[in-house]
């Protein structure tokens, strides 16, 4: 058993030192070719993906709008506090005075 280990690794051995300089451009060469034919089908794919992703987060958004509608009876605001918040705010007087200055700074002028 050991005389086959033995000659497996010598010809291993050899293998190794029999390469010349034409046999590794030409595997650079089939490796570099594989590359240019994987590389366009690696970027669609990835596109693809994105699409798939950005069609997942919309339908979860919309999901998640219909669902706070279902549940306050409006659709969410663009932006700032919940509509709670708002109810619970004082009022300010209205001024019907069309005279009335309309800012401090104003009044300064």
């Amino acid at each position: 058993m050991s005389t086959w280990f033995a000659r497996r690794i010598a010809g291993a051995a050899r293998w190794l030192t029999s390469l010349n300089p034409l046999d590794c451009a030409v595997a650079a060469f089939v490796l570099l070719v594989c590359q240019m034919l994987f590389w366009p089908w690696l970027q669609h794919a990835r596109d693809q993906a994105r699409v798939v992703q950005t069609k997942d987060n919309m339908r979860r958004l919309g999901t998640a709008i219909f669902s706070y509608s279902d549940t306050h009876q409006s659709f969410p605001l663009g932006g700032g506090p919940p509509p709670a918040f708002h109810q619970n705010e004082p009022e300010e007087p209205e001024d019907d005075d069309p005279a009335a200055p309309l800012s401090p700074s104003r009044s300064e002028q």
